[in-house]
Protein backbone atom coordinates (compact mmCIF):
# COMPACT_ATOMS: atom_id res chain seq x y z
CA UNK A 1 0.00 0.00 0.00
CA UNK A 2 2.92 2.17 -0.69
CA UNK A 3 1.53 3.37 -4.13
CA UNK A 4 1.44 7.16 -4.48
CA UNK A 5 0.01 9.65 -7.36
CA UNK A 6 -1.07 12.96 -7.72
CA UNK A 7 -4.75 14.12 -8.28
CA UNK A 8 -5.16 15.08 -11.73
CA UNK A 9 -7.87 17.60 -11.21
CA UNK A 10 -6.33 19.78 -7.91
CA UNK A 11 -2.80 18.21 -7.67
CA UNK A 12 -3.87 16.85 -4.53
CA UNK A 13 -2.42 13.61 -2.51
CA UNK A 14 -4.16 10.26 -3.95
CA UNK A 15 -5.14 7.31 -1.95
CA UNK A 16 -5.20 4.14 -3.02
CA UNK A 17 -8.24 2.36 -3.47
CA UNK A 18 -7.88 -1.37 -3.06
CA UNK A 19 -10.64 -3.81 -4.30
CA UNK A 20 -10.83 -7.70 -3.46
CA UNK A 21 -11.79 -9.00 0.24
CA UNK A 22 -10.06 -6.91 3.00
CA UNK A 23 -8.06 -8.26 5.35
CA UNK A 24 -7.09 -6.46 9.06
CA UNK A 25 -4.34 -4.80 7.70
CA UNK A 26 -6.17 -2.84 5.09
CA UNK A 27 -9.13 -2.13 7.83
CA UNK A 28 -6.02 -0.48 9.63
CA UNK A 29 -4.69 1.04 6.78
CA UNK A 30 -8.01 2.44 5.67
CA UNK A 31 -8.61 3.73 9.18
CA UNK A 32 -5.27 5.67 8.96
CA UNK A 33 -6.03 7.37 5.85
CA UNK A 34 -3.40 5.38 3.89
CA UNK A 35 -5.95 3.29 1.80
CA UNK A 36 -9.81 3.27 0.65
CA UNK A 37 -11.69 -0.26 0.37
CA UNK A 38 -13.54 -0.41 -2.61
CA UNK A 39 -15.04 -3.24 -2.39
CA UNK A 40 -15.35 -7.27 -3.39
CA UNK A 41 -16.55 -6.73 -7.19
CA UNK A 42 -13.52 -5.86 -9.50
CA UNK A 43 -13.76 -4.58 -12.61
CA UNK A 44 -10.89 -3.20 -15.17
CA UNK A 45 -12.40 0.59 -15.41
CA UNK A 46 -12.48 0.12 -11.81
CA UNK A 47 -10.43 3.88 -10.12
CA UNK A 48 -7.19 3.06 -8.47
CA UNK A 49 -7.13 6.20 -6.86
CA UNK A 50 -8.98 8.71 -4.37
CA UNK A 51 -8.19 12.36 -3.89
CA UNK A 52 -7.90 12.96 -0.15
CA UNK A 53 -8.51 16.75 -1.32
CA UNK A 54 -10.68 16.98 -3.39
CA UNK A 55 -12.26 13.54 -3.39
CA UNK A 56 -11.90 12.89 -7.23
CA UNK A 57 -10.97 9.02 -7.98
CA UNK A 58 -9.43 8.58 -11.30
CA UNK A 59 -7.66 5.44 -13.06
CA UNK A 60 -4.04 5.95 -12.47
CA UNK A 61 -3.68 4.37 -16.59
CA UNK A 62 -6.03 7.52 -18.17
CA UNK A 63 -4.24 10.22 -15.60
CA UNK A 64 -2.96 12.75 -18.01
Amino acid sequence: MSRKAACPACGGAGIPIEYGLPDAELWEAEQRGEAVIGGCIVEPDNPDYLCGSCGQRWLASRAP
